[in-house]
């Protein structure tokens, strides 16, 4: 997926196309959060909300790497991936909540 951070940062959407842009990632993101969730590989309180935004700020953050770009991924990665999933060794019902919005 290619992340538009503009398309999310926005305000406003810019026009059709924007609109059509980030109907289409919301959907997909969510598709996948469902089906990480059904499977067990995510956390149940999780929405589309909690996942968009960090990953274009991910995206960003990767390419203010420079030339060390694929070493940041990995590293980035390695920190935010369990933030989705559950902790381990925990289920769903003794993994600890996230904060309230």
């Amino acid at each position: 997926m290619i992340c538009a951070p503009h398309v999310f940062l926005a305000a406003e959407d810019a026009g059709a196309e924007t609109t059509k842009a980030r109907t289409d990632i919301a959907e997909a993101v969510s598709t996948l959060l469902t089906r990480a969730r059904d499977a067990g590989a995510a956390r149940s309180e999780l929405d589309g909300r909690d996942v968009l935004k960090p990953l274009c700020g991910l995206r960003h953050a990767i390419a203010a790497a420079g030339d060390d770009q694929t070493a940041a991924a990995e590293r980035f990665l390695a920190v935010i991936l369990p933030g989705l999933g559950l902790p381990t060794g925990q289920d769903a019902t003794t993994a600890p909540p996230l904060p309230q919005r």
